[in-house]
């Protein structure tokens, strides 16, 4: 199994108007996080010994943080409610065929400090499958 360092990840979001462009590169994203969490039914019965389910259907959200560029314009068009194109690339220069590819909806919140610099915390959730494109 090869290990790869976090530095080579990219994530790639369509921040265009009306949420119908190309997926652009997201060039100060310092952290994402995905959850593909799944439902889960019990069905334990009287005389079972472990608790037991099944599985439901699959959830996907997550989340990136990073810096804000004030040079893209449209990068308050994130949140406004739209399904956009999302890919999340682990390790982009490497292995280039292997991502994550959705669409999500999208909530930002930003924060900064008189000694600090202005960073942005998004959450997504899916609007679509998400799909592992390639092996992993």
């Amino acid at each position: 199994m090869a290990r790869r360092s976090g530095r080579n990840g990219r994530v790639y979001v369509d921040i265009s108007s009306a949420a119908n462009g190309s997926a652009t590169p997201i060039s100060t994203v310092m952290t994402w996080s995905l959850n593909q969490s799944r439902d889960r039914q019990e069905t334990t019965c009287m005389g079972d010994t472990t608790k037991q389910y099944v599985a439901g259907l699959p959830d996907a959200s997550g989340s990136m943080a990073g810096l804000i560029d004030l040079g893209v314009a449209n990068f308050n068009n994130l949140a406004d409610g739209n399904a956009r194109k999302v890919y999340i690339y682990p390790d982009r220069s490497n292995h280039e065929a292997i991502y994550v590819f959705g669409t999500a909806t999208f909530d930002a919140s930003y924060d900064s400090g008189v000694n600090d610099l202005v960073k942005a915390s998004i959450n997504f959730s899916a609007a679509s499958d998400f799909t592992w494109v390639g092996s992993i």
